[in-house]
């Protein structure tokens, strides 16, 4: 449910900015509006300015959940029994949360709410997002603030770089295997385009091994460390193979999401098509909207939101009952920086939480603060972390 209203909050948002949708996102939101009168008169009183900023903020001071979630739809026109919220007003309430503000948490467990607060951004728009070796040991440095570059490897493989963005042309000819390395850093992103087509997103701290063009009928890649989101393309005649230091993931032509950041941090999220997950002799399927995780030498397969998976690819953090350890993981390889835990016991503390990966990390602190469940310090760059 929550994940629709995200989904239709950005198009909401940028719609009422005068941004111009796309055709099928134009269809999207009309196919929203005439799916119920509810959705209709919500959409009207978006519009109409009803709820202003300075109002919503107001209204999640009060720290009193049930109480906010009536005073939203009381000022929609709606009525809701005093002690009764259904998950459609949930996801009324939430989708005009992300309206109003750039980045929103949500604490069930403490039955708190933390007022909303436009995020400054802190992440430099001239940060190196990708270091590139090439096959002769040359290394590129990509960032968003280079100018559109060219340059040529071997058997006349032209590397186009734009903006930190890389795409390879030619090799038709070639005869025998010339590898790349992409390596992300900390605070990074990039995407590479490769040779047959196939787009790879790389998150923050993660390094990608690929030939700048595939010969015969085989088409292998590495992720030696990190988590990449791969739109693979089809090709009936050749697989689509990416290894890992714990398995290989093997596909025809489809999308899927592979987490390789540490032994207790490896996953596989397909969101099209179907991958096969090949550890140890074991061979595993995963269909649509399923996770296989390497749980010691087995795979363990549940169904997932895909959508809150590949979050960070949309540039998103979105944690649903989360553990702290597991949410400031992400955080430190985005603003590279180290985590010191006072109190153990935090660790486990669990939170619900979505903000922009361009928030600044102090705003981000701020907003956990007040859950008034734990406290932070930043020491140069360790994230001290304490209990309440």
């Amino acid at each position: 449910m929550i994940r629709d209203y995200i989904r239709l909050s950005d198009l909401l948002h940028r719609y009422l900015s005068g941004e111009v949708l796309l055709p099928e996102e134009e269809c999207e939101l009309s196919d929203w509006r005439e799916a119920s009168e509810d959705n209709e008169r919500l959409y009207e009183q978006i519009c109409s300015r009803k709820f202003s900023s300075k109002e919503y903020h107001v209204y999640y001071q009060t720290g009193d959940a049930e109480k906010s979630w009536n005073k939203i739809a009381e000022i929609c026109g709606y009525r809701v029994h005093s002690r009764r919220i259904g998950r459609r007003w949930l996801g009324i309430a939430a989708s005009l949360l992300l309206l109003v503000g750039v980045g929103c948490l949500w604490f069930w467990r403490s039955s708190s709410i933390v007022s909303v607060q436009p995020l400054v951004s802190k992440i430099a728009t001239d940060r190196p997002l990708a270091l590139l070796t090439l096959s002769d040991g040359r290394t590129v440095s990509l960032g968003v603030a280079l100018n559109d570059s060219a340059f040529m490897e071997k058997e006349n493989v032209i590397v186009q770089n734009h903006r930190g963005n890389l795409s390879y042309e030619g090799g038709a000819g070639i005869r025998q295997l010339v590898w790349n390395e992409i390596e992300v850093p900390r605070g990074g992103e990039c995407q590479v385009t490769l040779s047959d087509g196939t787009k790879v997103w790389l998150n923050s701290d993660s390094r990608l091994k690929y030939p700048v063009a595939f010969v015969g009928n085989s088409r292998e890649v590495s992720l030696l460390r990190g988590e990449a989101y791969f739109e693979v393309a089809r090709d009936m005649l050749s697989s689509f193979v990416v290894r890992t230091s714990s398995f290989d993931i093997r596909v025809l032509g489809t999308e899927f999401n592979v987490r390789s950041y540490t032994e207790n941090n490896k996953s596989v999220t397909l969101v099209r098509g179907k991958v096969q997950l090949e550890h140890a002799g074991e061979i595993r399927h995963l269909l649509p909207g399923q996770q296989g995780r390497l749980r010691g030498d087995k795979f363990e397969i549940c169904p997932v939101d895909t959508e809150r998976e590949i979050s960070w690819r949309n540039g998103i953090f979105d944690f649903r009952e989360c553990p702290l350890q597991i949410i400031l993981e992400d955080l430190a390889r985005w603003y590279d920086m180290d985590i010191f835990y006072q109190d153990s016991e935090v660790r486990n503390f669990h939170f619900t939480a979505w903000f922009n990966r361009n928030d600044s990390l102090t705003q981000v602190m701020e907003l956990l603060e007040k859950t008034h469940k734990v406290w932070f310090r930043l020491d140069g760059k360790t994230l001290v972390v304490g209990k309440r």
